[in-house]
């Protein structure tokens, strides 16, 4: 470690002389900044600092009598760990305490206290750490911002855990700025109280190691050298190549993850608002065409919908690779250039490269001779230069510019400049020119393959549809007169993904945070569940009670599986009157997860599938999507489990609070209900039946004949249920007259007794 003196300090209970102030933070979720330039611009009295910067910068003025230097500093994703922040950002922040010599006296994390975090921001200890050192949190105080004054005296113990978290790593220190209010000079002279009394305490400035300050200047240099030579090879591949092929009609094909900025820059190619925006909660799930004069050019795009971020191409749903792989069709006969959409503000990792080229094999090899890296969110870049990212980024982003044949640019969508769409498509012309004039080919008449496949998919959805609604309709024929809204419902989720389904049960329940309950002491490690959570509230007149299982694995269940799902069905004593299997539509669902929902299911006994329904979460991911596309899609697979469930399912939005989503399952599971007649280990229907005669049982059973028989004979195709037969028929036996169940024989599908559960929670026990 460098030695270092103190800076100033004129007697041991005095404060210093000169103050070094170094700023840091994460941006607000979805970008934002977070207002540490307000912050600075606040002590020092003057707009000295930019928002949203992107590089280090030191400001300095005289306050209170003393000289006072700033740094201001990138902001990282707020909810991004720090393998997502970009290099260079990295780079920035780590030689932030090489501008205010010999070292700060103080680090002022800032963040806004209006923003319901609800677990983002759990980074900012790792970035602190590991780019700086452990040692900054003796020196660092905690800086809340507000925009009133309501707020300016927050109950700590009431707040969010990482506030409270992050207060203790600070020793308790902290502070509340209205940056609103810039008028008010006492609440900066406290701050600095604050500071002073802080600095004395940990005696002194923050001392550099001086071998850590040198190998950041080299790495620098290092990153310079090597982007200067990429942008001296990228010049030598295009001379010679002309200009202006003389192309007058453009096709392109925009690809890349979810909200990359694809569509932004389609628009910014267009020159018009033709491509809707994804934004949280929203995607594109359909491709897209638009077409547009630029520059003199007839210039056709696709948009195509974006894989998940940082997900492989077996994460994808099939729904989403047909629509990726349907692209080319839109653009006939093939798009001149591929655009692989990479956005600048996010850290390009090795699960990126690995998306990029796995999602690219739904094209096929020849596409990447037609393929051009387009860096969207350019004013992330500031000062620096494009190469300069890429050599800080690494081997994997430099393996994606070298494959792509060291094609790329960089676009700024919130810039009007029509410069960059030229360029760009100059580039274009200079790679068509480099294959030859050619274009994109996938072989075959794609056009036509696509259309059938497409009529063909549509036929098996409508198929889907029709067989679902008359299923219902039938059984609401059948039991006409008798459907009774339950007062309580009882349900189990299960499934393989906690942070879904528990997003599933605040939905049910119209509440949000209920089932994420995440220890002070173990957020950094996000910790699984082990146990199920049961919560209940009343929604929509019912008093609804849900069990929120821990999560399932592709590996057979172990006993201890089998031990906690048993204790589940038993928290909804005495028994679920449903059990919720979560699928998210964003994903794949594959012939593992088949086996894997089949086996953890089978914990509960055969009959648990008499009770089972199939709940779709994440459905904005569908957009305006059936989810019976994505059933269709998916294949046989899923199509095996909706079958074991009665292809009975129901789809969450996971986004928006729609009551009417939860109203509609409720009615679902009072209609599974009705059939089955109670409780997963009760049949409070059957009870309510006892102490009917022989001659009532059989005129109730004749009334139900008819109904179906009705219900029948007014649809056009077969029916989905089960016929019910005369009496004499062998396949149909009424319920018992001592109150049990149709037998398995007759039902084809065995429920659940009494002794069932008593049996269970034995096991239990």
């Amino acid at each position: 470690m460098a030695s270092g003196t103190s800076a100033s300090i004129t007697g041991k209970n005095s404060e210093p002389s000169e103050l070094s102030i170094v700023l840091i933070g994460g941006n607000r979720p979805g970008g934002r900044a977070t207002l540490k330039s307000s912050v600075g611009n606040l002590i020092l009295g003057r707009d000295g600092f930019k928002t949203n910067t992107t590089k280090s910068v030191m400001r300095q003025e005289l306050v209170s009598g003393r000289q006072v230097s700033v740094v201001d500093t990138p902001g990282w994703e707020s909810d991004h760990p720090l393998d997502l922040t970009p290099k260079l950002t990295q780079l920035e922040i780590q030689q932030s305490v090489s501008l205010c010599p010999p070292g700060p006296h103080a680090f002022v994390l800032v963040m806004p206290l209006d923003v319901p975090y609800e677990g983002t921001d759990q980074s900012a200890e790792e970035h602190v750490s590991l780019l700086l050192s452990d040692r900054v949190w003796k020196r660092a105080i905690m800086v809340f911002t507000v925009a009133d004054k309501t707020t300016m005296r927050p109950d700590l113990s009431r707040s969010n855990y990482i506030f409270r978290y992050l207060t203790e790593k600070c020793e308790g220190r902290f502070h509340v700025l209205n940056i609103s209010d810039r008028g008010d000079g006492s609440q900066v002279t406290q701050l600095m109280e604050k500071i002073d009394q802080m600095v004395k305490s940990s005696g002194g400035h923050y001392e550099t190691e001086e071998h850590v300050s040198e190998e950041l200047k080299e790495k620098e240099r290092t990153i310079s050298r090597r982007a200067e030579q990429r942008r001296t090879d990228s010049l030598k591949r295009t001379t010679g190549l002309p200009k202006d092929t003389g192309l007058t009609d453009l096709r392109i094909l925009l690809l890349g993850r979810q909200w990359s900025g694809k569509s932004s820059a389609g628009n910014t190619i267009l020159g018009e608002r033709g491509f809707k925006v994804s934004q949280a909660g929203q995607r594109s799930t359909q491709c897209e065409v638009r077409q547009g004069s630029v520059a003199g050019r007839h210039v056709t795009v696709v948009d195509s919908p974006g894989w998940r971020y940082n997900h492989p191409l077996q994460d994808t749903s099939e729904m989403d690779k047909l629509e990726i792989q349907d692209s080319v069709s839109l653009c006939p006969p093939g798009p001149h250039a591929v655009l692989l959409a990479v956005p600048l503000h996010r850290a390009f990792t090795k699960a990126q490269r690995v998306a990029v080229e796995e999602h690219m094999t739904l094209l096929s090899q020849s596409a990447w001779s037609h393929a051009i890296v387009l860096f969207t969110h350019g004013d992330r870049l500031g000062d620096r230069s494009i190469e300069q990212h890429i050599e800080a980024e690494g081997e994997d982003l430099r393996w994606l510019l070298d494959t792509c044949g060291n094609r790329y640019h960089v676009f700024n969508n919130q810039k009007t400049d029509d410069t960059q769409v030229t360029e760009l498509l100059q580039k274009m012309e200079e790679m068509v020119a480099g294959n030859r004039g050619g274009h994109y080919e996938d072989g075959g008449d794609v056009s036509e393959t696509t259309s059938e496949r497409k009529k063909i998919r549509e036929e098996h959805v409508h198929t889907l549809m029709t067989k679902t609604q008359r299923q219902r309709t039938a059984l609401k024929a059948l039991f006409e007169g008798e459907h009774q809204s339950l007062p309580e419902v009882k349900v189990m989720l299960v499934g393989g993904e906690q942070d879904q389904r528990s997003r599933a049960g605040d939905l049910i329940l119209q509440e949000s945070g209920v089932f994420k309950h995440t220890p002070l002491k173990e957020f950094k490690t996000q910790t699984k569940v082990t146990e199920c959570v049961r919560q209940q509230r009343r929604v929509a007149g019912r008093k609804v009670s849900v069990v929120n299982c821990p999560d399932w694995s592709t590996t057979p269940p172990s006993q201890k599986t089998k031990d906690v799902l048993l204790h589940g069905a038993t928290l909804c004593s005495p028994g679920p009157h449903a059990v919720l299997v979560t699928v998210p539509v964003l994903s794949s669902f594959c012939e593992a997860d088949r086996r894997s929902v089949e086996e953890h299911m089978e914990l509960l006994g055969d009959r648990v599938w008499r009770r089972a329904l199939v709940l779709f979460t994440r459905g904005w991911w569908l957009g305006g999507r059936r989810v019976e596309e994505y059933i269709e899609a998916e294949g046989e697979p899923l199509r095996r489990i909706l079958e074991k469930c009665g292809y009975r399912y129901h789809i969450l939005n996971s986004v928006k609070w729609d009551i009417s989503e939860v109203t509609e399952l409720m009615e679902k599971i009072e209609d599974m209900v009705m059939r089955d007649r109670g409780h997963f280990g009760q049949m409070t229907l059957i009870k309510r039946l006892r102490g009917r005669t022989e001659e009532q049982w059989k005129k109730r059973e004749q009334e139900m004949i008819e109904r179906m028989r009705r219900s029948v004979t007014t649809e056009p195709e077969e029916p989905t249920l089960p016929a019910v037969r005369r009496r004499n028929s062998m396949e149909h036996l009424p319920p018992s007259m001592s109150g049990g169940t149709r037998s398995d024989t007759a039902s084809g599908a065995p429920t659940f007794t009494d002794a069932d559960v008593s049996v269970r929670e034995e096991d239990v026990s």
